[in-house]
């Protein structure tokens, strides 16, 4: 047999051992995904995702409408020291 003919047969072994194995990792992930019962760890108290409020607020009110926020957040910390 040519040794070309053998090179190319052993890349092909190991190339579909590669891609099954990523295939099987994968299917693992999904399963693993759907069998997840643990609910999301995400923070549900109101009020409590800064960035997304300051990005609401921005988008509502404008630069100006922060910059206003933003006086009025430091009046009260000093009204409070």
């Amino acid at each position: 047999m040519n040794p070309n003919w053998m090179v190319a047969a052993v890349l092909t072994v190991i190339s579909g051992a590669i891609f099954i194995a990523l295939r099987v990792s994968r299917a693992h992930q999904v399963i693993a995904a759907i069998l997840h019962t643990d609910p999301p760890r995400i923070e549900t108290r109101p009020g409590t995702d800064d960035d997304r409020l300051l990005d609401a607020y921005l988008a509502y009110y404008g630069p100006a409408g922060l910059d206003r926020l933003r006086a009025a957040i430091d009046q009260t910390r000093k009204e409070q020291s």
